[in-house]
């Protein structure tokens, strides 16, 4: 018969930090790890899951991963090389039943993507679990939601939260990640949000965020099962990124129409600036969003009907920006409806789809592209296969196989480029294979876009790694950038980490709105 030592015999070597992550996790049932992105938080969590392991004595425990859907692929490899006796299964998008029949099997370890834990959720909160191990779990920050819901509904004996950003956008995201690891302990959200967040009351009775506080005595009590290590600090030789800027000039057609939509959206703004209840944030941002989709290229409307679920617009998920006629139920009874809408799509000419193919017609190198629009990378390989150019996509319109299959490709040379949205590929991957990242727009959470720029800037890039910012003049590029930057200094401060990085990027992006 096989020793417990033997079924569970590891296949590889931690970096001397890693040891010590799994140091100070193997004797704690509880734990967040806020490594810097490219550390590789996937080992040190298979690390740990298998030291508890071995600590009580079971192979045949189950043990749930939910992770984005585009690196279920990776989960898959590293278990196979890591812990190759613990039988894995992976979730089939199209087939949920077939994996609540494999939860009655005897696999050790599932594999699951967020969206379809809401789905699942009744089979998944009536397995026994020994451990959940939340890869990016930034994606439960928001506590009221079906997804973080289902998660809180299982009660594992243990809990693996992994992200470089545990508060993805705002100060108190950080409450539901610790009410999910600790919930007696961080039971009330308004009590964790007025000792963390700074914040003063409109005359309406709102709330505007302003930063945090009491970081140090945030840091000092989730010091026991918390850790953080940025890549400065732990892999000296580990070189850095540097960030450079493309400008481009709108074409008079593209400026005519980018005019238009913004004086529309200023038009929009004075008649809402003064009503009494404050304007919805989502709705500013979608906005904005829609400027940013007229300084890429040009648009094109298109009618359609589309079955959709009765819920307010987001703007961290509904990417392409859609025009709706919408009717919101007060009661949050959500629905299924046809609903009439317009959808706008990047064509040509676009001066910034032309700038990517000249940056990448006159390098040598091979380089990887990300917008927050998929309409915008679908232009983009349009031109890449007239030019007979070699290119994968990372788009929500690429089956995962497939997403695997073109990182494959890349990481071994046979693609020049890949491009992809950055909410599809902008986590969990590895792309050193390039040292170049090139942005045609990005997202206004700045969470996101440094997610997308570690894909390179990870263990196994052997060069500085280059970050082009592509920005139209005179558009709302400029202020975006602007804005990303002081959104992230919050996040550094919660986080724990240094601000000196970000106060310096502000600065250049000050000196640099004066020049223009």
């Amino acid at each position: 018969m096989l020793t417990l030592e033997t079924q569970l015999k590891k296949g590889y070597e931690l970096f001397p930090f890693q040891e010590e992550a799994l140091q100070k996790f193997k004797d704690i049932d509880h734990v967040l790890c806020g490594d810097d992105m490219g550390l590789g938080k996937t080992l040190e969590a298979i690390a740990t899951d298998r030291e508890w392991r071995l600590n009580k004595g079971t192979t045949r425990s189950k043990t749930l991963v939910t992770a984005p859907l585009g690196v279920l692929g990776s989960w898959e490899d590293h278990y196979a090389w890591t812990v190759p006796g613990l039988k894995v299964y992976c979730i089939n998008p199209k087939d949920r039943e077939a994996f609540k029949l494999a939860l009655k099997q005897n696999y050790q370890i599932y594999l699951i993507h967020w969206d379809a834990l809401r789905l699942v959720q009744e089979a998944l909160a009536r397995t026994e679990w020994f451990n959940v191990i939340g890869d990016e779990i930034h994606r439960a920050k928001n506590r009221k939601s079906q997804m973080t819901r289902a998660l809180k509904m299982m009660r594992p004996e243990h809990k693996f939260g992994a992200s470089g950003t545990p508060a993805d956008s705002k100060p108190h995201d950080l409450w539901s990640i610790l009410h999910w690891l600790r919930p007696r302990e961080y039971t009330s959200y308004w009590r964790f949000y007025k000792e963390h967040v700074e914040y003063e009351t409109t005359p309406q009775g709102y709330h505007k965020i302003k930063g945090v506080k009491n970081v140090d005595k945030l840091l000092r009590d989730i010091k026991p099962f918390y850790l953080r290590r940025r890549k400065e600090e732990v892999l000296k030789d580990l070189p850095e990124k540097y960030y450079t800027t493309m400008w481009v000039d709108l074409t008079p057609q593209q400026r005519k129409a980018y005019d238009e939509i913004r004086k529309k959206q200023l038009t929009w703004v004075t008649n809402n600036r003064g009503e009494e209840v404050p304007l919805p944030a989502p709705q500013a941002i979608s906005r904005l969003v829609r400027l940013q989709q007229f300084a890429v290229g040009s648009i094109q409307h298109e009618d359609y009907r589309k079955k959709e679920l009765n819920r307010r617009w987001d703007p961290n998920r509904d990417t392409e920006l859609y025009d709706k006629q919408r009717h919101f139920d007060p009661n949050h009874n959500w629905k299924w409806r046809v609903v009439q809408a317009v959808r706008y799509n990047i064509i040509d000419p676009s001066v910034k789809i032309k700038a990517v193919m000249d940056l990448l017609e006159d390098s040598d190198e091979p380089v990887v592209v990300f917008s927050q629009f998929k309409s915008s990378i679908n232009l983009l390989a349009q031109h890449m296969m007239k030019e007979g150019m070699p290119y994968g996509l990372l788009t929500g319109d690429i089956e995962e196989r497939a997403r695997y299959n073109y990182i494959n490709r890349f990481q071994a040379g046979k693609l020049k480029c890949i491009a992809g949205t950055v909410q599809a590929g902008g986590v969990g991957i590895t792309l050193t294979r390039s040292s170049h990242i090139v942005f045609i727009d990005r997202s206004w959470k700045q969470a996101i876009n440094r997610q997308a720029e570690d894909r390179l800037h990870r263990v196994g890039q052997k060069n500085a790694v280059q970050v082009t910012d592509i920005m139209a003049r005179n558009t709302v590029d400029l202020g975006r950038h602007q804005q990303l930057q002081e959104q992230w200094t919050w996040l550094q401060q919660i986080l724990g980490d240094s601000v000196l990085d970000y106060q310096i990027a502000q600065q250049r992006t000050q000196a640099l709105g004066e020049f223009l």
